[in-house]
C-alpha cells in the first residue's frame, strides 16, 4: 500500500519580515505566510470570498533564496508536504498548529521583478527527489548541475 502527503499551493505571499533564522543545526529556516483565496456566486446572486492562510517553512538554500526572491504580494507556486505539530504557547496552553514543509517552488509573479539579478534568471526550483536519476545523470553528463533545495531532515528545530 502507497501513502502520499502532498500539498500544492498558489497564492500570494503575506508577510515582508522574510528573514532567515538558523535552527540550533545551523540550518537557514523561512517561515513565509501564504494566503489562497476562493471565489463564488452565493444563491442571492452576491459575490462571495474566502481567504485561507498557510504557514510554509522553508530549510536550507529553500529558505536563502526565497528571503531574496520572494516579497509581500507576490504570487507564488510551492509544492511540499502537510506537517502537524504541538507546541506549548507562552501562557502554557498546548497549541497545535498546520505547516507546509516546502520541497519546491516557483515564483509565478511580482511587483518587483527588476529586482532578481542575473544569477536567478530562473524563477523554478526543485528539490533533487523530485529529479529523476535518469535526468539527473543526463543533467550532470551534460554539465548542468540540477539545483536542490530539497534537504530537510524530518526535523523542525527552531
Amino acid at each position: 500500500m502507497y501513502c502520499l502527503n502532498k500539498a500544492e499551493l498558489i497564492g500570494r505571499v503575506g508577510n515582508d519580515d522574510l528573514n532567515v533564522v538558523k535552527n540550533s543545526k545551523s540550518q537557514s529556516v523561512l517561515t513565509v505566510s501564504m494566503a489562497t483565496s476562493e471565489k463564488w456566486q452565493a444563491e442571492d446572486g452576491s459575490e462571495q470570498e474566502r481567504t485561507e492562510w498557510h504557514r510554509c517553512i522553508f530549510f536550507r538554500k529553500a529558505a536563502d533564496l526565497a528571503s531574496e526572491m520572494l516579497t509581500q504580494g507576490a504570487l507564488v507556486y510551492v509544492s511540499g508536504r502537510i506537517t502537524y505539530r504541538r507546541y506549548t504557547d507562552n501562557s502554557g496552553n498546548q497549541r497545535c498548529i498546520t505547516e507546509i514543509i516546502v520541497s519546491d517552488f516557483m515564483v509565478l509573479g511580482s511587483s518587483n521583478r527588476n529586482k532578481f539579478n542575473a544569477d536567478h534568471s530562473s524563477c523554478e526550483f526543485k528539490s533533487d527527489s523530485a529529479v529523476p536519476k535518469q535526468t539527473a545523470a543526463r543533467t550532470e553528463k551534460n554539465g548542468l548541475d540540477p539545483y536542490s533545495i530539497g534537504d530537510f531532515d524530518g526535523e523542525l528545530d527552531l
